[in-house]
């Protein structure tokens, strides 16, 4: 049987400045749209974990101690938190008195005396400047998936489908907001995998293995777990390896790969050496926390109970809003993992080992986190766009190919509209906005279907949008509408609930059914009745 997944590019045919502007047109335009609507929502209130690396940047200003003592997280957050203060960040650091300090010490340190520290703990333009630096590292994962597909498939429109995938990802974009380490990883990794891929192509070039070795150094300095980034490393080492050289020359270059690896770690993240006993001991008390620890609502049993949790998220959210628009891309995901093990088992093992080691190693956790399942996701763009050129190569009828193309398209739109209504839901965010929006979808659905919290109701008669159409019980509507706080106490309320709430009134900056307990704006949920009954929810009833 022939392959016809190769070739039959649209714009094989123009001269190459038009082919080199059309290819940097589908290269940026995913990146620009990702950055973009970050920025529109870049001010979405108060993160949890945000706080903590202005707080050793503060401490770094006032002990001049530039290792901060605390590696739950290795050191490139800081280090971009740092980079936030720009020209400020001079002097303080040039009168650095040491590397290290105790611990202990730093900790009796008054934070609020110095103007530079107040800059650094209160000032809101730094603070969204830190976030700028992470949205825009975090953004350039669609250019770095744009390229390894382009290098490794030679084809435009499936790189570009990769991208948007990706770009276009809600749960991609609202995370990419945080001063957190899990999608600048992200984005190091798909770098790590570009580079791996010019490895694989060019026969095993040093340049590109050397700069692989150093961008999974990064990544590794952003989070412990990308250091299993490591493996495809490696196997593309030994695969590209000069089989005329004595063995001698691949343990070299071999050793040479896990030297950049381990050096470009080691100078990002000194405490590693200069603190090691710290060092470890922060590790380890990571480790425990999520393999035997629990986490306010975020527990879950590790095996399957865990893995089918992960599966759900990454099979019905993660790359849209919209339930039957995620499991289209899903199963273009499917297909495209088959396609790649039709094609080449041996590419396909390099580039699929981490996404499934992933997995696996996250399974056995007590403790799931969404944002900890993000390094998977330019895995899954890329195969899922392999899978739509899959498809489209494949379809024999022309009719039905061209029918497939306009959803693919629909696809897209329906992801980037989306990202643009989520992102403006920020900055138009209003109590009154929020109440507004009930009542008028209360107008809209029949007499009765709706029951509004104690709470809820209370606010709307005070703005003069009580009506009759709601219920007077619970038990007699088939929607409950109700303010997060109507229900359980955070700290115990369950998280990882999907499409618990199939809507809400108020801002979209987070995906509220996996962080039931986000402290954000007291939006309005929009739950089934049956759905909050299976999940044991006891509304309060006392109006404000």
């Amino acid at each position: 049987m022939i392959d016809r997944s190769r070739g039959n590019n649209p714009r094989r045919g123009a001269n190459p400045f038009q082919r080199a502007a059309w290819r940097g047109v589908l290269l940026l335009l995913p990146f620009l749209i990702a950055v973009h609507t970050g920025t529109i929502g870049l001010d979405f209130g108060n993160h949890w974990d945000e706080r903590l690396q202005c707080r050793l940047v503060a401490r770094t200003v006032k002990s001049g101690v530039l290792v901060p003592g605390v590696y739950n997280y290795p050191m490139i957050p800081y280090w971009l938190t740092v980079a936030a203060l720009g020209p400020r960040l001079f002097g303080p650091l040039f009168e650095a008195k040491d590397l290290m300090a105790d611990l202990n010490d730093v900790k009796t340190l008054d934070l609020d005396t110095d103007e530079l520290q107040k800059f650094v703990l209160q000032d809101q333009g730094y603070f969204l400047r830190v976030r700028l630096i992470f949205l825009v590292i975090s953004s350039l994962a669609s250019i770095w998936i744009y390229l390894l597909v382009l290098v490794w498939r030679r084809h435009a429109g499936e790189a570009f489908l990769a991208a948007a995938f990706l770009a276009f990802s809600w749960e991609a974009s609202y995370h990419a907001r945080w001063i957190a380490p899990d999608q600048v990883m992200t984005s190091f990794a798909a770098l790590t995998m570009l580079l791996v891929t010019l490895a694989q192509v060019t026969g095993g070039r040093k340049l590109w293995l050397y700069g692989a070795a150093v961008a999974a150094g990064l990544a590794t300095a952003t989070k412990y777990q990308a250091g299993l980034l490591l493996l495809p490393l490696l196997l593309v080492t030994y695969q590209t390896r000069d089989r005329t050289a004595g063995r001698g020359r691949t343990v070299g270059v071999t050793a040479s790969v896990l030297g950049f690896f381990a050096l470009t770690f080691l100078l990002v993240t000194p405490g590693a050496y200069l603190d090691t006993r710290r060092f470890v001991s922060w590790l380890a008390m990571v480790v425990v926390h999520y393999t035997k620890g629990g986490h306010d609502g975020y527990d879950v049993p590790a095996g399957t109970a865990e893995l089918w949790k992960i599966l759900v998220y990454l099979g019905s959210d993660y790359f849209s809003f919209f339930l039957p628009v995620a499991l289209l891309i899903t199963s273009l995901v499917v297909l495209g993992i088959w396609a790649f093990f039709r094609e080449s088992r041996r590419k396909t093992v390099v580039f699929l080992c981490v996404p499934f080691l992933y997995l696996a190693y996250m399974s056995r956790q007590n403790v799931l986190i969404v944002r900890n399942l993000l390094l998977v996701g330019p895995f899954l763009a890329v195969a899922a766009a392999r899978g739509a050129r899959f498809a489209l190569v494949w379809i024999r009828t022309r009719t039905l190919r061209a029918a497939f193309a306009v959803l693919l398209g629909a696809v897209l739109l329906a992801n980037l509209g989306w990202l643009y209504q989520a992102a403006w839901s920020i900055p138009r965010d209003t109590p009154t906005r929020n109440l507004r929006e009930l009542a008028r979808y209360v107008a809209r659905q029949p007499p009765h279907r709706v029951y509004a919290s104690g709470a809820v109701r209370g606010w709307l008669r005070n703005l003069r949008l009580d009506s009759p159409r709601l219920a007077d019980r619970p038990e007699d509507a088939s929607e409950l509408a109700f303010y997060p706080d109507d229900w359980e106490w955070f700290s115990t309320r369950r998280s990882n609930l999907p499409r618990f709430a199939h809507t809400w009134f108020g801002p979209f900056e987070v995906n509220w059914n996996y962080y039931t307990n986000w402290a954000g704006s007291n939006r309005i949920l929009l739950v089934s009745t049956r759905r909050a009954n299976a999940e044991g929810v006891h509304l309060k009833e006392s109006p404000p």
